[in-house]
């Protein structure tokens, strides 16, 4: 089927019950939202001022290397006290005591504790039992998790090292029957001089450790996702991804993906390669289709150096380009398979209505994917109506992740 066909069949759908209303899912998921909570607060405040928002994540960011009750209240008082009147209330009247020395201590065990304590692990997974307890309740919802360690750009063969042996170690320890166990790879993850700059020898390394990832998974009933990063590592990322699944010992492995990021311009153009990579090695695999949570930082990039913005800059530009890129992909569907990752709910419904049309739904290898913390309405709204959902679920220290802490702000 082309994907002139797919995109018209999306979009001349009759309303029937197989048929996912916008305006309906919207609905569930603002009765499955806690309102209320200090997480959500913060980040509706943050999420509806851009000069509040950047101010935060600069305040998150250096807020580990403060070590004194003196540098928390001064950097409040600098970075997030001018925007104070975009905090909810109860934090807008509380934050002037950050000005008050004889509560400086008071006012910095607060503040860590509600980065540290309530805002961070709104994102974050920090502990074994807990990611246990949390499976185990996705999965009485219907709902299952995909693991992400926290930790990409690596600086030392050690911190490599370590990384590798997480993705190991965790995938030895699954008990290999039933379902699998979703894991995403990052590839800047397995070598410290990763990049395009040094294309060559980043290929040769991250391609023995991902393959000895692949060889795992395949005994042990794992299905490895290699995640998207910044816009200057695509070629390199998807050259190495590639190569590899197209190797005889890995051309059979059909638990294997790449996410792909509908934010890049070029975004279609990978498609394509993607497509015509599935055909030849002849086992489908899949392709995580993401909106892209690297957008600030790659604009900021481009207009620091003069460059064209490689990115969609408008939001609905994005929207659209998304549903372009899925509907090709879902009109191979059985060369390649698709899973949409969006908490947007025109975008969830196009996805929802096309399959459908297509008559690929409810398919095995479909899922929609969401962000653990951030899509935890979209996760319950989508498990009421008995749709299968994937929880992307990052795994690791609050420190070490930070660097995905901001990027969840952001979105």
């Amino acid at each position: 089927m082309s994907v002139k066909k797919a995109a018209e069949l999306s979009q001349n759908t009759e309303r029937s019950d197989k048929v996912m209303d916008a305006d309906f899912f919207r609905k569930a998921i603002k009765e499955a939202r806690h309102r209320f909570s200090v997480p959500t607060m913060l980040l509706r405040a943050a999420g509806n001022d851009h000069n509040l928002r950047m101010k935060m994540l600069e305040f998150i960011d250096v807020l580990p290397a403060l070590c004194s009750s003196r540098e928390v209240c001064e950097r409040f008082i600098m970075l997030i006290a001018p925007h104070r009147h975009k905090l909810p209330s109860f934090l807008k009247y509380g934050s002037y005591i950050f000005s008050v020395p004889l509560f400086e201590g008071v006012a910095s065990r607060v503040t860590r504790w509600i980065v540290y304590e309530k805002l961070a692990p709104y994102f974050i997974v920090t502990g074994g039992e807990t990611l246990a307890s949390l499976k185990e309740l996705y999965r009485s919802e219907g709902a299952r998790i995909s693991v992400d360690f926290l930790g990409e750009l690596v600086t030392s063969d050690r911190e490599a090292s370590h990384f590798l042996e997480l993705y190991c170690s965790a995938i030895q320890a699954h008990e290999g029957e039933g379902e699998p166990l979703h894991i995403s790879v990052k590839l800047s993850s397995l070598y410290p001089f990763f990049g395009p700059e040094n294309y060559n020898e980043s290929k040769r390394v991250v391609s023995q450790s991902l393959a000895k990832i692949l060889q795992l998974a395949q005994k042990h009933n794992a299905f490895i996702t290699v995640d998207a990063e910044q816009y200057a590592f695509r070629h390199l990322v998807e050259d190495i991804f590639c190569d590899t699944i197209s190797d005889e010992r890995f051309k059979g492995l059909e638990h294997v993906g790449i996410a792909l990021q509908a934010y890049r311009k070029d975004s279609l153009r990978s498609a394509s390669r993607l497509v015509a990579v599935a055909r030849s090695r002849g086992t489908p695999f899949t392709i995580r289709l993401v909106k892209g949570a690297y957008w600030d930082t790659e604009v900021a990039l481009a207009e620091q150096n003069n460059w064209p913005t490689p990115l969609f800059v408008k939001k609905h530009e994005t929207d659209e380009h998304f549903k372009r890129v899925f509907a090709f992909l879902a009109a191979h569907w059985g060369i390649v398979y698709v899973s949409p990752a969006t908490h947007n709910p025109e975008s969830i419904a196009h996805a929802y209505n096309l399959m459908n049309e297509l008559g690929r739904f409810p398919d095995k290898h479909f899922t929609f994917q969401v962000l653990y913390g951030l899509g935890e309405p979209v996760r319950k709204a989508l498990c009421q109506m008995r749709l299968p959902v994937l929880v992307y679920t990052p795994v690791g220290a609050i420190e070490g992740g930070m660097a995905y802490f901001a990027r969840r702000i952001l979105e």
